[in-house]
């Protein structure tokens, strides 16, 4: 199992200068076209990343996912995982200087980003086969829609790699993808009219040994108004 690293909060800070707004950007690998998926490679310093594991650690609890029929957000079998969404209170410097580069990646603004979360996946832990965009047709997708609109990105950054098994698997694109520690995967979840894009279904695959840590973010196509709110 993984424990919380211990922080070089020293260390920390010399590094949080070059990463909080002028991070160097490595070239993208894509990774298919339409749907737009690419990859970056070894984005966050390795003590950015032990401090969001250091912080997430002790607060996860069972994920949980949003009813399309009901708008109601509760536990399911499907996603088998832990969580914990860090709200404003929760917003470091740490944090700040990941969504700024997130925002760039996107290439929005960051207001239009949902609140961060980490995700721990133990030994079978999984999240089945999803599309992280709201269901257009689903009764209870109403307000979801009316808090920021669809959720039209998806970034993934890569917290840790020591596990096997793990991968995010692409399944109507035969794309299996498992990033290093300090990788970023970026794609869009909406054609180009708008409308969610079923290529998009995707699955974090059964972990065999070891300990998974995602950082995850969802970007809304319009501002997220508990953001506009601070």
């Amino acid at each position: 199992l993984v424990s919380s690293p211990k922080v070089d909060w020293v260390s920390l800070e010399h590094a949080l200068p070059q990463l909080a707004a002028d991070i160097e950007l490595p070239a993208a690998e894509l990774l298919h076209e339409t749907p737009l998926i690419r990859k970056y490679s070894n984005v966050f310093h390795p003590l950015v990343l032990d401090a969001v594991i250091g912080l997430a650690a002790p607060q996860v609890k069972r994920s949980q996912i949003v009813d399309a029929q009901t708008g109601e957000v509760r536990p399911d079998p499907m996603r088998t995982s832990s969580h914990i969404t860090f709200g404003p209170r929760q917003h470091d410097h740490v944090l700040e200087a990941i969504e700024r580069c997130t925002s760039r990646i996107t290439g929005v603004s960051a207001v239009n980003g949902e609140f961060l979360q980490v995700l721990r996946y133990r030994v079978g832990e999984e999240f089945r086969p999803h599309v992280d965009y709201f269901n257009e047709g689903g009764s209870g997708t109403y307000q979801s829609l009316a808090d920021g609109g669809q959720r039209s990105q998806t970034v993934l950054t890569y917290l840790n790699d020591d596990y096997t098994g793990g991968s995010t698997r692409f399944l109507q694109l035969q794309l299996d993808v498992k990033g290093r520690r300090g990788d970023v995967l970026h794609f869009k979840n909406l054609r180009a009219d708008g409308i969610g894009d079923r290529n998009t279904l995707h699955a974090g695959m059964p972990v065999a040994t070891g300990e998974k840590w995602l950082l995850s973010q969802w970007i809304r196509s319009e501002a997220y108004p508990p953001r506009v709110k601070w």
